[in-house]
Formats: C-alpha cells, sequence, structure tokens
C-alpha cells in the first residue's frame, strides 16, 4: 500500500481527491492546521509535526493561500508571495528530512502568463507578471539540487470548475441574476479543467511513474471568455448580455482584474494526453452539465 500525505486536504481539490483515492491502495495522511487527524503545520513559523510523516511514499502538496480573495496591494501581493514560498519550502524541507521521493505539486497556467495568440505546452517559457512571480516561487522550491534524484511532478492547474468552490460560482453569479456578459472584448482565452478531471489525472501521474517536471492539468479544449460566459448561460437557461467594459474591470480590481479576467492563455495537456490520460469532461458543456445536473 502506498502511504500519500496531501496539505490542502480541506481545499476546493483536495477534499475531492479524498473521495477519487481508493483506501485498498492508498493510506493517506493530511496535513493541515484545522480537522482532528490533520497532520498539524503552521508554514508561517515554519513548524510541522514531521515525525508522523515517518514512512511516507508521496507528498501532493496542494495548499497555499487563494490569489483572488483580496484586491492585489502590495502588501496583499507580498503576503502572498511569501505564504506560497513559505509553505512549499516547508514541503520541500520535510521531504528531504523524510525521504520523501515522489513529490505533487499543484502550481498554475498563471505560470505562462499573458499569452496572446500563443498555444502554450509544457515546453513553453515562464511569462512576466505576479502569477509567473508566485508560480516561480513554488516551483523553485522543489528545483533545487536536493530533489535532483526524486520524482517531481509541477501540476500547472487551469482554472478549476466546481460548484463548491473556485472560480465557477463567482462567475456564475451575474449569469443567475440576469446581468451576464462577457468580460472586455471576450476574445482572451481560459485554460480550464473539470474538477473531477484534476482528481483523475493526479492518480494518473501517481501511476505513470515517467511522468515528471511540468505537467499541464487542463481541458484540451480551452475557450474564449466570450464561450465560457455563453456555455455558463446556457446551461443555467439565462441570456447573455451586455460586455463588462476593462476600463470597469481595472477600476474595480486593478491588477487582479487584468491578470485573471482579461489576461489571455491558452494552454495544451500535451504531456498528460500522450500519456494516455482520457478526460472525464473535455468540453466545458460537458462539464458544466455534470456540475449542474
Amino acid at each position: 500500500m502506498t502511504k500519500v500525505a496531501i496539505t490542502g486536504a480541506s481545499g476546493l481539490v483536495g477534499q475531492n481527491l479524498l473521495k477519487f483515492l481508493p483506501e485498498s491502495e492508498y493510506e493517506i495522511v493530511t496535513i493541515g492546521r484545522g480537522a482532528e487527524n490533520d497532520v498539524r503545520w503552521n508554514p508561517d513559523r515554519g513548524e510541522i509535526d514531521d515525525a508522523a510523516l515517518e514512512g511516507v511514499d508521496v507528498m501532493i502538496h496542494l495548499a497555499g493561500e487563494s490569489i483572488a480573495e483580496k484586491r492585489w496591494t502590495d502588501k496583499q501581493k507580498n503576503y502572498l508571495i511569501e505564504n506560497r514560498s513559505r509553505c512549499a519550502k516547508l514541503v520541500a524541507e520535510v521531504c528531504n528530512k523524510q525521504k520523501i521521493n515522489t513529490v505533487l505539486v499543484a502550481s498554475a497556467v498563471g505560470f505562462y502568463g499573458h499569452r496572446p495568440d500563443e498555444k502554450c505546452t509544457e515546453e513553453s517559457t515562464i511569462g512576466q507578471g505576479f502569477t509567473c512571480d508566485i508560480c516561480s516561487e513554488i516551483e523553485g522550491a522543489f528545483q533545487t539540487p536536493a530533489f535532483k534524484n526524486k520524482r517531481v511532478v509541477l501540476m500547472r492547474f487551469g482554472v478549476v470548475m466546481s460548484n463548491k468552490g473556485g472560480a465557477l460560482p463567482k462567475m456564475a453569479l451575474p449569469v443567475k441574476l440576469f446581468a451576464g456578459g462577457p468580460v472586455g472584448d471576450g476574445r482572451q482565452m481560459v485554460s480550464w479543467v473539470d474538477v473531477d478531471d484534476v482528481c483523475l489525472a493526479i492518480l494518473h501521474i501517481l501511476k505513470k511513474r515517467k511522468l515528471e517536471g511540468a505537467v499541464n492539468v487542463t481541458s484540451p479544449e480551452p475557450v474564449s471568455n466570450a464561450v465560457m460566459g455563453q456555455t455558463i448561460a446556457q446551461t443555467l437557461s439565462r441570456p447573455f448580455g451586455l460586455p463588462l467594459p476593462k476600463f470597469m474591470v481595472k477600476i474595480m480590481l486593478g491588477e487582479m482584474g487584468q491578470a485573471l479576467l482579461l489576461d489571455s492563455c491558452e494552454v495544451y495537456p500535451e504531456k498528460l494526453t500522450k500519456s494516455g490520460f482520457h478526460f472525464s469532461y473535455p468540453s466545458l458543456k460537458s462539464s458544466l452539465n455534470n456540475i449542474y445536473k
């Protein structure tokens, strides 16, 4: 039986992942601050009960503060960078101390930044901007000489689609209130993935031991912002109306609005598909129909 430790098990992906890991194959250890059975940690202080992680075969690092909860002031940006960096470095230290040789790390397609008119694969270089800086901090913690002989998978998640949290409820709310419309010109590409496919991809990665390095965990069918909004509206039987102008996005949300709503990033899961992974919900319509069934 494989012993797996998971940080962020109480988060959107983590909670769903626990349902997908067969008890007959995996012994699960959760690392957190709240649940009674969690291995306790405090990344802000660099504290963790790492003795409880003895014998762990695989570390899945999903923890990290959401970047979309507050406006990106300089103070908030510094906090987000420090939080993600401290979490990643603490996990990296534990992996080295406990000799955990397989590490799956949650990063994001924010690694690629704003890439209009470009199709990104795992071979694409890092972009420029705050989301790129955050991803660089996370991934960099697991690219030190100490990890040279370990299997490290940098899972670059797209926008995770679920009605239990994340981006979808926020996108769906104006649609439900009959106020949905494209953001800006609506042509910016959105790389997304169904939450169930995220979990199935993680299981696939666990079993496919030759998969390592960067792996894009995104649907093979990215869509424009306008198509995403229209598909949500159709699924919810609501109209899709006037656009939200770019200047309004920047007034309301500043730099965060530009990066998360207006920037374009068209990402493809080349390594996943080549390794034989099949998406259960490759199209946005199939994903939303499943979510809202």
